[in-house]
């Protein structure tokens, strides 16, 4: 992972909070362990998208030819595709949506009891782990905004975008908000990590 697709149908992380909420009401709600199955597997993909060093992962699992972030900043990362940036809404929904949604299914998982409760806890033991690779590797201290990078680390140099499907802001640093800091404070809640 990534992966290179053929067509346009991409894998975003946006559709994936309804998705996991939904599998986990039929898992809980239905006693559904063909529910409980799949969507372990759907938020699974997601941990083995992280990059092996920096544990970073993009907003997509996949990417297609010609690619959008290609077109923007290929000139100056010659490797970039839209599978392995951490910017954008592609950030967002990553680490401000997921995370968060992850432990609250954690949390509905927990309460359910037996091997649910299992499940539970992976679910956030990854959406901690997560939110602490992205506070160690895109959180700029001294500007209060998350960095948008490649998930190998490199900053994206966001000035020097081509006009196209992207923008420059669309890889400008983001401020932290609401739903970053509601999954922080969730974290710490859940695991004083």
């Amino acid at each position: 992972m990534p992966f290179a697709t053929k067509g346009s149908n991409l894998s975003f992380v946006n559709v994936v909070p309804p998705l996991l909420r939904a599998g986990v009401a039929l898992a809980v709600l239905g006693e559904s362990d063909e529910a409980q199955t799949w969507t372990r597997r759907m938020i699974y993909r997601w941990q083995q998208g992280r990059h092996s060093k920096t544990g970073l992962c993009g907003g997509q699992l996949s990417y297609r030819q010609p690619d959008r972030a290609q077109q923007a900043l290929g000139h100056v990362h010659t490797d970039i595709n839209e599978a392995k940036i951490v910017a954008s809404y592609h950030q967002v929904s990553r680490y401000h949506h997921l995370p968060l949604a992850q432990m609250q299914a954690g949390e509905a998982l927990i309460a359910a009891g037996g091997p649910r409760a299992e499940l539970g806890k992976e679910f956030i033991r990854w959406a901690s782990d997560d939110l602490q690779v992205y506070a160690r590797r895109s959180y700029d201290r001294t500007s209060g905004k998350f960095i948008a990078r490649l998930v190998d680390g490199t900053p994206i140099q966001w000035q020097q975008s081509r006009k196209g499907y992207y923008i420059r802001s669309s890889f400008a640093p983001q401020p932290a908000e609401g739903t970053i800091l509601w999954g922080y404070a969730l974290a710490y809640r859940l695991t004083a990590r």
